[in-house]
């Protein structure tokens, strides 16, 4: 099944045929839009944006077809950009108020958010390196954290770039490489 965040709904299509097999309507508020890319794991599908916090919903299959059922709803903490990080049952991303935060993704209970500002309206994003997440903020800072339900804990924080950043890091090896407005710059990790 391909699950897609569209410009007014969330879909679930078939691989098969590209037929639709369930949809969930997603308007978004105010000046939101829908950017955030859903996470699935299983049968569950965690998302966030449109300006209407973070959500997760379980797909059941019911004979020939699907059903979703809302398993809850967190409207202290939403994505505007960044599609959040599942590790370990928690779920890591940055906030359309610019901080990072946690998610436990069984309950929907905010966990932790970070208390200092990361970035503007969201911009930005959060990549699992393994041991440690690495955050990417819009203003070029790349701050490497503790996956951690306990709170918030920066290792390290780098000044990557001096022009505006979009994009997530990418990771590749010993490299991390961050794509600005004026260019890509490679990172060795050591």
């Amino acid at each position: 099944m391909l699950i897609a965040q569209t410009d007014k709904n969330l879909i679930g299509l078939s691989l098969a045929d590209g037929k639709e097999l369930w949809k969930i309507a997603t308007p978004a508020q105010r000046m939101a839009q829908n950017a955030v890319s859903p996470v699935a794991d299983g049968g569950t599908i965690y998302y966030s944006g449109q300006g209407n916090g973070t959500r997760a919903i379980a797909i059941e299959k019911q004979g020939d077809g699907y059903s979703t059922k809302d398993l809850w709803t967190n409207k202290e903490v939403s994505s505007t950009f960044s599609t959040p990080v599942l590790k370990e049952g928690l779920l890591f991303g940055l906030s359309d108020k610019g901080n990072f935060y946690c998610i436990d993704s069984k309950s929907g209970k905010t966990l932790w958010t970070s208390s200092d500002k990361h970035g503007e309206r969201g911009f930005g994003s959060v990549v699992d390196a393994g041991s440690v997440l690495v955050g990417m903020t819009s203003k070029g800072e790349m701050v490497i954290f503790k996956p951690s339900e306990k709170g918030y804990e920066a290792a390290a924080t780098y000044k990557a770039s001096d022009a505006l950043v979009y994009g997530g890091p990418v990771i590749a090896g010993d490299r991390i490489f961050v794509q600005d407005q004026q260019g890509v710059t490679a990172w060795g990790v050591e």
